[in-house]
């Protein structure tokens, strides 16, 4: 059975304190790149698995339920690696 991944993001905890409009970035389309750049880097982790990436109120992420893993470590480790990237942030 295909392991299940879920994770939830927040435009506040994707900025953090800067207001995207004051600083020349498309928050909606910079919120859709994040989503599927780390979807991708999810696939290409787990192939096999079922990924829903979405953006809520929440900032968490669970594997089959987990969210206190080894495995759950390693994927917040991935998704902080995305979002340090800033290759999804999109301009204005």
């Amino acid at each position: 059975m295909a392991q299940h991944i879920k994770v939830e993001f927040s435009r506040d905890g994707l900025f953090g304190a800067i207001n995207p409009g004051d600083e020349g970035i498309n928050a909606e389309a910079s919120a859709a790149s994040f989503s599927e750049n780390l979807t991708n880097a999810i696939y290409d982790e787990y192939p096999n698995a079922d990924i829903e990436v979405i953006e809520t109120i929440n900032d968490r992420h669970s594997i089959d339920g987990q969210t206190d893993t080894i495995e759950c470590r390693y994927l917040g480790a991935l998704i902080n690696k995305v979002w340090e990237s800033y290759a999804w942030e999109v301009p204005a």
